[in-house]
């Protein structure tokens, strides 16, 4: 229900904003696939730590172009190498890592 709904939410929000790196990368590996993770929290979790940010950004289908184009123009190359292992990349975001990212981006 939208009800549920809204209190899982606030779960998710309460979770990603643990001061514990263990317990926001346990959601992130949890998460990395959902389609129900709501955008706003994909976008914390793609601006934490590496190691959480990496699962969000290697698999999760709730982030757009634009959330990848941000991420490869920052100079974090663990991030732009995880984008780089999507399964589909859009043309715009390939041209982007050729762009912005390192060898070892590339070579993915």
């Amino acid at each position: 229900s939208e009800s549920d709904r809204a209190c899982a939410d606030k779960l998710l929000e309460r979770i990603c904003a643990d001061v514990s790196d263990l317990v926001r990368r346990a959601l992130a590996v949890t998460l990395r696939n959902s389609t129900n993770l709501p955008h706003h929290l994909a976008k914390v979790l793609i601006a934490d730590i590496d190691s959480i940010a990496v699962p969000i950004l290697t698999s999760s289908p709730v982030l757009t172009d634009a959330d990848l184009v941000d991420v490869l123009k920052s100079p974090a190359a663990a991030k732009v190498r995880a984008i780089a292992q999507r399964q589909t990349l859009s043309l715009h975001i390939t041209q982007a890592i050729v762009s912005f990212g390192d060898s070892a981006a590339i070579a993915n």
